[in-house]
């Protein structure tokens, strides 16, 4: 871009420090509001070259600044990006309709902001800026998730909760079997159990369940459910920037629907996404987890912008676990597996108070145990 200066509206500190932070690399200078209504005041003596508005704000929403500043007949040429965790191609349509020329979504990389740019710069004919290379267009929503190391996903890869067949009757609800938070001296709430381990877990439990079975006991408030969930909530962990459901849980899964279909389970099985608030620094390419001995005082971000984004980072799943939900093994098993994003609620572990905490290692350990998955069984009636 020829004119290096940005204008951030938006009124939240952290995602302000963040893209300012990614625009100073870019060289730009770079000046922040916290509402539309000083933006609009701003833009009578300015004239930046980009401006990245916020959607959800205080008083005037971002929509209704991009439309007041496109009535501005001095303002009206500058390219205004909304600067949002939402998406799908209906809002897309939307800001394009009003005005916006792009959406660049939060968290932001540099590789995102880069083919904003690009964008920016196709449209208006800049051909000799050092990031502009091959026209892209803009681009449909990310259902794939954001790169590894980055907290954020699409609101597309949350499973909307289904209708239990209790909510559909008069009669009383069925059991619903949850585990509890990990002790806080519980070994176990440590670095979770590999896959093989955690199977052989349920397969012992499950064993114990079909025992009960032979013996005439068909009653599905035994404690089977309860333990299997205890189990399970208790050792599935997540590494910092991995989907919750990819990786080994893709198996784990699968096999725990194999062996709830064996033991004659009906229901709905529940798997709750929790997402640890890490310490985190800003880098090149992003953010990454800080350095054990890293000053707390010193971390950029501890956690996430707002409770929304928590939740959709928590519900993350990969290609291969969304194939696995989908295959005919799992969808025709009679269980329907159903996916939540938590976000920071229910947590395993709680946080230490500034004056109990120096360095970012000792948070870290804390978040390493929030981000884990649990499990809820729900009977059928």
């Amino acid at each position: 871009m020829q004119n290096k200066t940005a204008l951030i509206v938006d009124d939240s500190r952290t995602a302000c420090q963040m893209l300012r932070l990614m625009l100073e690399r870019e060289e730009f200078q770079v000046d922040v509001l916290d509402n539309p209504e000083q933006a609009v005041g701003y833009l009578r003596d300015h004239r930046p070259g980009v401006i990245f508005m916020d959607h959800l704000m205080p008083g005037m929403e971002g929509f209704n600044a991009v439309k007041e500043i496109k009535s501005n007949s001095l303002a009206s040429q500058i390219p205004i990006v909304m600067y949002t965790a939402k998406s799908g191609d209906l809002y897309v349509g939307q800001a394009q309709a009003l005005g916006a020329v792009d959406i660049l979504p939060k968290p932001p990389t540099r590789e995102l902001l880069r083919a904003v740019f690009r964008r920016i710069d196709q449209r208006s004919g800049a051909a000799n800026d050092p990031v502009a290379v091959a026209p892209e267009p803009l681009p449909a929503p990310d259902t794939a998730g954001p790169p590894d190391g980055f907290m954020s996903a699409t609101r597309s890869e949350i499973s909307e909760p289904e209708d239990l067949p209790s909510a559909r009757s008069a009669a009383p609800a069925p059991p619903v079997f949850t585990a509890p938070a990990p002790a806080e001296e519980d070994e176990r709430s440590g670095p979770g159990w590999p896959v093989a381990v955690l199977l052989a877990v349920l397969a012992a439990v499950l064993g114990f369940m079909g025992g009960s079975r032979q013996g005439g006991s068909a009653d599905p408030s035994s404690a089977y459910p309860e333990a299997l969930s205890w189990a399970l909530s208790r050792t599935v962990q997540y590494s910092y920037g991995e989907a919750p459901f990819g990786g080994d849980r893709v198996e784990l899964v699968r096999g725990l629907v194999e062996r709830l279909k064996e033991a004659g389970f009906t229901g709905t099985l529940k798997l709750q996404g929790h997402a640890g608030q890490f310490c985190l620094l800003a880098s090149s390419g992003g953010w990454r987890v800080a350095d054990a001995a890293t000053p707390i005082v010193n971390c950029d971000v501890k956690g996430f912008f707002n409770k929304q984004d928590a939740r959709i980072s928590s519900a993350r799943q990969s290609a291969e676990f969304r194939a696995m939900l989908g295959s005919p093994a799992i969808a025709g098993s009679g269980i329907r597996v159903q996916i939540e994003g938590l976000g920071d609620e229910g947590r395993s572990a709680d946080y230490p108070t500034p004056e109990k905490v120096s360095t970012a290692g000792e948070w870290n350990a804390v978040a390493a145990r929030n981000n884990r998955i649990s499990v809820v069984l729900v009977p059928d009636a």
